[in-house]
């Protein structure tokens, strides 16, 4: 999913973001604190909550190595909560290194955290 969603728009059920994880977090009430948990570590950008078992494990690829069915899973990147993910220059420069017209944009984006 891409766009400007909220949390619960975001949570895609059913769903794990299997392998590339950075931590299992144990005890996680629910998918939202897990979401917090990811932003509390370093390079994360998805997380695969499992609800009964209450384990969150925060990812450091967007949909982790694939995704695939989890009957009690539930799968959330941070690319979907574009909110969280402000630009903060936009710049244009250009120039020519032998004969040849460059141009090149340059787009900075910080991660709220």
């Amino acid at each position: 999913k891409q766009g400007r969603g909220e949390v619960e728009e975001c949570i895609e059920r059913n769903v794990d973001y299997y392998g590339t994880d950075l931590e299992l977090h144990e005890g996680v009430g629910n998918i939202q604190m897990c979401l917090e948990r990811c932003k509390e570590v370093e390079r994360c950008v998805s997380v695969t909550y499992k609800e009964p078992a209450q384990l969150c494990y925060t990812k450091y690829r967007k949909y982790g190595e694939h995704v695939r069915w989890c009957g009690d899973c539930q799968g959330l990147s941070l690319g979907c909560l574009v909110s969280d993910f402000l630009p903060t220059t936009l710049s244009m420069k250009s120039g020519a290194i032998g004969g040849v017209n460059l141009v090149m944009v340059v787009m900075v984006t910080v991660r709220v955290l």
